[in-house]
């Protein structure tokens, strides 16, 4: 060192810090969807270095770096965490210098993390309000203390903070405008058990709040996010459901009004055959031919899915050789893996042939699927307008009900069960009510088939 210091650097470890890769999970905020970025990112080694290599940092630096861990995203559990931290710090320390101690329930941490925390600004969003709007109505506030009263006779005030909201139950509304919105801080000044003072502060333009759609176009949506679930088959696939939610929700730099969410099923038994692909793209197509079936005139949810079949149909039919007349064109895929943009004329008359040809088939196979499982789209849809999501359980119990149906109904239809009861011929929502519990507010009126 410049002081003639000599360290052994064998016995150190240099940790090095930075918000490189953030960009991953910019734009997100439900666990489920951070949760899962976050697996796929950590299941491969070689992403962080690439994440740096694209930062700019340079090959003689990263191939000294022994290894390269990325953190985990801040969720919902965490928000709460970091809530504390900074209101324990700020009433300790206010507490200490002042003759008042700053008091709240364990909901005003929740309620902080909840609304104030911004994906875009990360924990900076709640520390923010605390030195500013939170500081300030307290610093305004206890002006109606007696201070030469509670600095005589050494006793400490009471303020205490309090949450008052008023939250959308449902990701929709019913009326011509969404339902009302309110985030309101109480604050009170207690000395000696008697409420001295109370003031309020609307923070409502600060907070953040589930998003709400029209009704209509929840309904459209619940089938939409039903038919590509019930589209997909596992041992076809290889993947399975683990969330379906029609809340509206930024995805990145998109807004979605709902999404299905897939985990690893039967991955190493899959062959990415021609096979493999048609199931695969039937489980996308499956939203979009939902709705065809409810009338509904093309939206962005349908042209979404539209385009995104087009380049994955064209990646993996490069990438696993599925067209022989294309063996070797690897090297013409783009940073998005789609190939287009650079094959030959001819070559790419030949791909978009047969691309048109697996949506055909795709087309064929997820109306099949449907054809046999409409009663669980059904069924679903009025749940998830109950509820605004299901979960993995969820749509397991909900699939094999609607298998205990299908049977009944061959039954029935083969004469076997002639008295069978109309009601046991369609699936018990009950059985996944009684899991959820007691939804934030039971549909008024059931969805029509």
């Amino acid at each position: 060192t410049p002081s003639g210091k000599t360290y052994d650097m064998t016995k150190y470890l240099f940790i090095f810090t930075g918000n490189d890769g953030e960009e991953l999970f910019r734009g997100y905020s439900s666990d489920e969807v951070l949760n899962q970025i976050y697996k796929e990112v950590a299941s491969n080694p070689s992403k962080g270095r690439e994440i740096l290599r694209e930062a700019g940092f340079p090959e003689a630096f990263l191939g000294r770096v022994s290894s390269i861990v990325i953190m985990r995203p801040i969720l919902s559990n965490i928000r709460t965490l970091i809530a504390h931290k900074f209101l324990h710090k700020w009433s300790e320390s206010v507490s200490e210098a002042q003759p008042f101690r700053i008091t709240y329930d364990e909901n005003f941490e929740k309620n902080v993390g909840e609304l104030l925390y911004s994906p875009a600004m990360g924990a900076r969003s709640i520390k923010g309000f605390i030195k500013g709007s939170l500081s300030r109505i307290v610093a305004d506030s206890v002006f109606h203390f007696n201070w030469d009263e509670l600095i005589e006779s050494g006793r400490k005030g009471e303020v205490h903070l309090e949450i008052i909201t008023q939250k959308p139950s449902l990701p929709f509304y019913k009326g011509k405008f969404p339902d009302t919105k309110k985030a309101i801080l109480k604050v009170t000044l207690k000395d000696k058990g008697r409420v001295l003072f109370e003031e309020k502060l609307d923070f409502t333009k600060e907070a953040h709040f589930m998003p709400q759609i029209p009704y209509e176009r929840a309904v459209e949506t619940a089938y939409h996010e039903m038919g590509h679930a019930v589209g997909n088959i596992p041992h076809r696939t290889g993947k399975k459901v683990t969330k379906i939610t029609i809340v509206p929700e930024k995805l990145g730099e998109t807004q979605s009004l709902g999404y299905t969410l897939y985990g690893d099923s039967h991955k190493d038994n899959i062959i990415p055959n021609r096979e493999f692909l048609v199931y695969y793209i039937a489980s996308l197509l499956g939203g979009s031919e939902a709705e065809k079936r409810l009338g509904v005139d093309i939206n962005t949810g349908r042209a979404n899915d539209l385009d995104t079949v087009g380049k994955i149909i064209r990646k993996l039919a490069i990438e696993g050789n599925l067209i022989p007349e294309l063996d070797g064109t690897k090297a013409f895929l783009n940073k998005e893996g789609d190939p287009l943009e650079y094959l030959p004329a001819d070559k790419a008359k030949i791909l978009n042939q047969f691309v048109t040809e697996i949506i055909a088939d795709a087309r064929a196979k997820i109306n099949e699927i449907l054809d046999k499982n409409w009663h669980v789209v059904e069924a679903g849809a009025q749940l998830l307008m109950e509820y605004g999501t299901l979960d993995e359980k969820d749509f397991s119990l909900l699939f094999a009900e609607g298998e205990k149906v299908k049977k009944l109904r061959k039954l029935y239809k083969a004469g076997i069960l002639r008295d069978r009861e109309q009601k046991d011929l369609k699936i018990n929502l009950d059985v996944i009510r009684k899991r959820k519990g007691s939804p934030p507010e039971r549909c008024a009126e059931a969805l029509k088939p």
